[in-house]
């Protein structure tokens, strides 16, 4: 064979071998997932809401670590969130969850995971806690409620039930719906 043939076939393999070397080393694209069906409209950290009644007093605060508003959904996922209820005459109403989902409009918040409800004591009022999961409350009535086990606990009293109904503020009405289970201790 003359020359020319064995330098164009030895052309064509080092032309091969170079696009072949360059394939093994170049690093490969990683296929990032999309998502579906969920927009991240807008996101934030350590975030704080505070709701003032018309006279300027605080009506409720919300604070969450991390807020994640879907758009198609219209929805706010929060992550270890702290709602706080304030009362005129009480000590406020505090709760606290893993996780919230604030509905489309904001009328109610559901708390999801393990929901710690308290209320420190004052003068002439006891001191309240209620340990529970997946609560729906509804801020601006101060209203809550679930279909799971609560215990309710307000020295020197502890309940316990299935399923609470829960209307805080000035008139406390606590309503366990089933299994309902207590003790009492006199001082």
């Amino acid at each position: 064979m003359p020359k020319t043939v064995w330098a164009y076939l030895f052309l064509t393999v080092l032309a091969l071998a170079s696009w072949w070397l360059a394939e093994l080393i170049t690093p490969q694209q990683e296929a990032v997932p999309i998502p579906t069906g969920s927009n991240i409209d807008y996101y934030s950290n350590n975030v704080v809401r505070v709701v003032m009644n018309p006279d300027g007093t605080p009506k409720q605060r919300l604070i969450a670590e991390t807020m994640t508003h879907y758009l198609e959904e219209d929805r706010t996922e929060l992550t270890r969130p702290v709602l706080t209820l304030y009362s005129k005459t009480t000590p406020p109403w505090v709760i606290r969850a893993d996780t919230g989902t604030i509905s489309s409009g904001g009328e109610t918040l559901f708390l999801g995971g393990n929901v710690l409800i308290t209320r420190a004591g004052a003068e002439d009022t006891r001191p309240v806690e209620a340990i529970t999961k997946n609560l729906k409350v509804e801020p601006d009535k101060q209203y809550a409620e679930t279909a799971e086990h609560v215990d309710v606990l307000s020295p020197p009293d502890h309940v316990t039930g299935t399923g609470m109904q829960a209307h805080f503020g000035d008139n406390l009405n606590i309503t366990l719906l089933a299994d309902v289970r207590g003790k009492h201790a006199t001082r």
